[in-house]
């Protein structure tokens, strides 16, 4: 069989560059150059770039697919439980409970009716109380329901579960088996978002967490554990796919030097900066397709977009939410973009940015 493009001989960089010269009427490429934290890239990037071919992030997938999410502040459980149930009907897969305090077994009970959730993926984020006794109330509410553990997945992004359990090793293991598929332990990684020029010290801080995190774990001899990160994105299109795509090689990276028999298959859940965001809902609406793409071609497994008018009201309107859904629903059923695993693999632009971006990054955590 005849290999595609056997007819066609290959062109070199510097033909091309002779071309693109050519097209800008004596006009040198590098004035169109750009700078970005103490490196400048070029507009034009060519396969001769690259010291050797980079290898596609798929880390096991067996394709792009990620969560449609939506994030629930909980105030009213049964406002809560309604807006949760209206979103998993009109196509959200994955809901984050935000609590201020936390919920007890009977208002869990009142949140979660109705809501069947080996469908779903659920998470639970709470800064300030207990997390022990959330995790244990969920356990509850799921026995006395006869809900399968082994069959829901979910994470808990609470800030004192990760003070109190690190030196208690029991604790985890017993909660492990009871929970299998969800992530004790998510690293919330919005502290460290300062912008796009700022994302080298972003990456080095969360690297720096997360191994923290790992040392911690092996003293205490644990063997697996299900850790999520939650990453920020900003506005810029390219530094948004680069960034996601430099952390996971770098974890990948952390990961095998450990020797740990964690999952490299590392779940990250992306959410947009709320300071990206402006009081013109119309043009947050288009902005929000722009970081949906990056954040999806960056290879998230989770995503949650604010709602246009969430700078104005809080967890937005219906319709801003239904906006949001639908933004996702279209990349996935008219865009595929669910179908292609590391689908910015293979741009020479991203890869030398991805790299460079990974590069620096990982000097940084060294120095940390």
């Amino acid at each position: 069989m005849k290999k595609l493009f056997s007819e066609f001989n290959g062109v070199d960089k510097k033909e091309w560059l002779k071309k693109v010269e050519q097209d800008l009427k004596g006009k040198p490429l590098n004035s169109l150059n750009s700078e970005l934290f103490d490196l400048e890239f070029s507009p034009f990037y060519h396969l001769d770039d690259l010291e050797q071919l980079p290898y596609t992030l798929n880390s096991g997938q067996s394709s792009n697919d990620w969560e449609i999410a939506e994030r629930i502040h909980v105030v009213d459980y049964k406002i809560a439980n309604y807006k949760a149930i209206k979103s998993l009907e009109y196509g959200a897969q994955a809901l984050q409970f935000i609590f201020s305090k936390c919920p007890t077994k009977i208002e869990l009970k009142t949140l979660l009716t109705k809501i069947n959730l080996e469908f779903i993926s659920v998470h639970f984020f709470m800064e300030q109380e207990n997390g022990e006794e959330l995790i244990s109330n969920f356990i509850d509410f799921c026995q006395t329901n006869n809900i399968n553990l082994q069959k829901i997945y979910g994470s808990f992004n609470v800030k004192t579960i990760q003070k109190s359990t690190l030196f208690d090793s029991q604790w985890i293991n017993s909660h492990l088996k009871s929970l299998p598929n969800f992530a004790l332990l998510t690293i919330n990684c919005n502290k460290y978002y300062n912008g796009k020029q700022h994302v080298i010290s972003e990456l080095a801080q969360i690297l720096k967490e997360g191994n923290d995190l790992l040392i911690a774990l092996k003293e205490q001899k644990l063997k697996t554990l299900n850790i999520r990160f939650s990453i920020v994105i900003g506005e810029d299109f390219f530094i948004n796919i680069a960034k996601l795509r430099a952390f996971k090689m770098l974890w990948i990276q952390i990961l095998e030097t450990w020797e740990l028999t964690y999952p490299i298959y590392t779940k990250i859940e992306v959410h947009l900066a709320e300071n990206s965001q402006t009081e013109n809902a119309n043009s947050n609406m288009i902005k929000a397709t722009s970081q949906a793409m990056s954040a999806v071609l960056g290879g998230t497994h989770t995503l949650f977009l604010l709602p246009s008018d969430n700078s104005t009201q809080k967890d937005g309107t219906d319709f801003s939410r239904r906006i949001a859904r639908n933004i996702q629903h279209l990349l996935k059923m008219e865009n595929y973009l669910n179908r292609v695993i590391d689908p910015s693999a293979g741009s020479y632009f991203i890869e030398n940015l991805t790299q460079n971006m990974a590069e620096q990054a990982w000097s940084a955590f060294q120095k940390t």
